[in-house]
């Protein structure tokens, strides 16, 4: 992929604002920079800013979004910790970011802003915070792709293959992205389909890594996985690992956007939870049916499909592994 350089040195007045009044603290962060990175190109402009602004401690009319979303508020300084250990690092894997700020305050971010300012996203002012709408990715997507998206550097994947070296990963391997959450369990990855998972790439003649859903996981793990600790709180080096990996399976989990925005990364997310009330809420913020082929879909890299169950999803899994591994000569042991 190519790297973006700037080409209008007033590139300086580019702002794109995330107000966590009225975004989430997650890694649909991601979202929100490539639609920045892709606005700010179609106005000529190859470099931005990131001003994130921290939550008010007052309930505001934001506030009744984000808590249906699954999201409570937290204090200046817990959510402050969120910023610098999610935010931040994924601002460092856009080549557009030409740097991120952290603000207390709307009425601090101002001080910055002035009349050449240029603000995404459009519409976005102090007294009317504006989440990212849901349909936009999906707009710049159908419209650009996902080229010069996430990049990786050799120092990153150079750290990242010692690091799994040190742990154990001998040859090639496929990574697993567990989930474990109280927020829509059914989302989560049991630990039958783990072992089935594990157990498909033992056959295939692969490697299984797990990253796991938190720092110390309460998870029972297949024997033989491996497990990557250290990406669970690293954002750069989970990055890389999924680069690396021959594959990768995710359920529907949020570090699936380090997957669908780095074309270098080959992976399976199905969508098998509640599938029909979650294809029709998603058709309706966004218009678009996760259900049908997209831009994210190719050969090796398929993302949401109509899965009715986890078994149909650990088949959809097989057979694009058993269909990469016999294209690249790998056989099993």
């Amino acid at each position: 992929m190519s790297t973006l350089s700037s080409r209008h040195p007033g590139c300086d007045s580019c702002i794109a604002v995330y107000d966590l009044d009225c975004s989430p603290w997650t890694f649909d962060f991601a979202n929100f920079l490539y639609c920045a990175s892709h606005h700010f190109l179609s106005l000529g402009f190859n470099r931005f800013k990131v001003f994130i602004v921290l939550p008010s401690p007052r309930i505001s009319l934001y506030q009744p979004w984000i808590s249906t979303q699954g999201y409570t508020f937290r204090s200046a300084s817990d959510t402050l910790r969120r910023v610098q250990a999610l935010l931040m690092p994924l601002s460092s894997l856009f080549p557009g970011v030409a740097n991120a700020q952290v603000f207390y305050t709307r009425k601090d971010m101002l001080k910055e802003l002035n009349i050449h300012s240029r603000i995404f996203p459009a519409g976005y002012f102090a007294h009317f915070p504006l989440r990212l709408p849901p349909k936009l990715p999906y707009n710049y997507v159908y419209t650009n792709g996902i080229e010069d998206s996430i990049q990786l550097s050799d120092s990153d994947l150079l750290t990242a293959a010692e690091y799994l070296e040190n742990i154990g990963i001998t040859h090639q391997f496929v990574c697993i992205t567990d989930r474990n959450q109280i927020f829509t369990p059914e989302r989560n990855l049991d630990y039958k389909l783990l072992s089935d998972l594990a157990a498909l790439i033992t056959q295939v003649g692969l490697q299984s890594l797990i990253i796991p859903d938190k720092e110390i996981s309460s998870n029972e793990y297949p024997a033989g996985a491996i497990i990557a600790t250290e990406a669970f709180y690293n954002i750069s080096l989970r990055a890389a690992i999924y680069q690396l990996a021959f594959f990768n399976y995710f359920p529907s989990t949020g570090p699936v956007v380090l997957a669908m925005f780095n074309p270098n990364v080959d992976f399976c997310c199905p969508l098998y939870h509640s599938t029909e009330k979650i294809l029709e809420y998603h058709i309706k913020e966004t218009g678009y049916n996760t259900a049908l082929p997209s831009p994210w879909n190719t050969r090796f890299r398929h993302v949401a499909s109509k899965v009715n169950d986890k078994r149909m999803a650990l088949r959809i899994f097989s057979s694009m592994l058993k269909h990469k591994a016999s294209l690249y000569s790998i056989h099993p042991y």
